[in-house]
C-alpha cells in the first residue's frame, strides 16, 4: 500500500473551502487503485494567523498513484492557478509496512 500526504498551510478560515473543493474534485473514487482519502485539520491556537490541513489518500500502490497524475482527469482537477487562500504546500510519501483495523465482537474486520 502507498499513502501520499500533502500538507497545506491555509488561511485561518478557509478550510471549509478546502473541504468543499474536495468533495466536488473529480471523481477520484472510481480511479483503479484508489482506496481512500482523509481531509484533516490539525488543533491548534485560536491565535494562529493559518490552520494546518493533511490530505491523506491511499492506495494499493504507487504505479496507481502513477497512472491517476497522469491521467487527465487529474490535470482537469489540479489545472488552473492555486487558490490565494493557500499559502504553502508539501506532499510525502510513504510505503505502509504495518497497521492494525477495528474488529467486532466476534473479531471480524469492521
Amino acid at each position: 500500500m502507498f499513502v501520499i500526504e500533502n500538507t497545506l498551510k491555509v488561511k485561518k478560515g478557509f478550510s471549509d473551502r478546502v473541504a468543499a473543493k474536495m468533495a466536488h474534485m473529480g471523481q477520484i473514487e472510481k480511479v483503479p487503485g484508489f482506496l481512500d482519502m482523509n481531509l484533516l485539520k490539525k488543533r491548534g491556537k485560536k491565535e494562529e494567523e493559518y490552520d494546518i490541513l493533511l490530505i491523506w489518500s491511499k492506495w494499493e500502490s504507487q504505479q496507481a498513484h502513477h497512472s491517476w497524475t497522469s491521467s487527465e482527469m487529474f490535470r482537469k482537477t489540479h489545472d488552473g492557478v492555486r487558490s490565494d487562500y493557500i499559502l504553502d504546500s508539501q506532499i510525502a510519501f510513504y510505503d505502509v509496512i504495518g497497521g492494525r483495523e477495528a474488529v467486532d465482537q466476534n473479531h471480524n474486520a469492521m
